[in-house]
């Protein structure tokens, strides 16, 4: 008895790596096929998702259709892990050239000038930094009660009321005493 059962699964075959694993069980007369074709060069899970071919006929039926139905099924199978392992490569692919665009970007903005790299900063910005500078100033000449004048008002500026409500009480210490305190 000849036959060429092996030859027809190595056509069948369209990866070097991939496994077929079919599983005989007979019942009265029947036979149940399972044909299961792994790739493990696919680096996708959902590979492992795809259900086996299962026939469950009697023997004669089976010689009859198998490698033909087994052909149409797998080559959908062997489509789609072409599709799943060209997928995987192309967002890898994807992945690196957007590496690669956050490099250019990071490069490129370290390679401008320092007045390019400073924030602009608003007046609102600019009142309160010269306000809390002119109180340092008054404060080490010895002008207290200028200097907790110049402290911008804590009502104009929610953001930073406890550190300004801090740097008034700190500078108010040194007020001269009062004939009313």
């Amino acid at each position: 008895m000849e036959t060429n059962f092996f030859q027809q699964i190595e056509a069948l075959q369209p990866a070097k790596n991939s496994e077929w694993l079919i599983v005989i069980k007979n019942i009265e007369g029947q036979q149940i096929v399972s044909v299961l074709y792994k790739d493990e060069s696919c680096g996708d899970n959902a590979r492992k998702i795809i259900p086996p071919l299962t026939f469950n006929e009697s023997p004669q039926r089976i010689d009859q259709c198998f490698f033909e139905d087994m052909h149409s099924a797998f080559s959908k199978t062997f489509g789609i892990f072409n599709n799943m392992e060209h997928y995987l490569k192309q967002q890898e692919k994807a992945q690196l050239e957007s590496k690669m665009e956050k490099d250019k970007e990071k490069k490129t903005k370290l390679e401008k000038t320092p007045s390019e790299q400073l924030p602009v900063k608003t007046d609102r910005e600019k009142k309160y930094e010269n306000g809390l500078k002119l109180a340092a100033d008054l404060e080490a000449q010895g002008k207290y009660q200028d200097a907790w004048m110049k402290v911008p008002d804590p009502a104009d500026y929610p953001e930073h009321v406890e550190f300004l409500r801090k740097r008034r009480e700190e500078i108010s210490i040194n007020f001269p005493p009062s004939l009313f305190s």
